[in-house]
């Protein structure tokens, strides 16, 4: 589950999430949040991109960010920092249930 950065008990990693402009973070799976800084006719747009690897696999949540397209990443739009996090705590769940499915089927 995606938690606002300022609400992370490790200050260290509030800190390195607050450098790389990310807006809310999975620790357990190393999703992250952020908002783009280009131009939109429409609602600010977030994008949520989920690592092909744990933060245990790679050993750190800040480095080795790889991951699979078109999987590994999705849009979201939302007014505020908390509509964000709320709409892409939802597409979350769907994308490690769809993680979960691919590595199952990996011989």
């Amino acid at each position: 589950m995606l938690t606002p950065i300022a609400e992370l008990s490790d200050k260290d990693a509030q800190m390195n999430a607050w450098g790389l402009g990310w807006t809310a973070l999975d620790t357990d799976s190393g999703a992250y949040l952020f908002q783009t800084t280009g131009r939109t006719t429409t609602l600010p747009k977030y994008i949520l991109i989920l690592p092909s690897k744990t933060p245990s696999e790679r050993r750190s949540l800040f480095y080795d960010r790889n991951f699979d397209l078109p999987n590994g990443r999705k849009i979201v739009r939302a007014r505020t920092d908390e509509e964000a996090i709320k709409a892409a705590n939802e597409r979350l769940t769907t994308m490690l249930a769809q993680q979960a499915a691919a590595r199952e089927a990996q011989p």
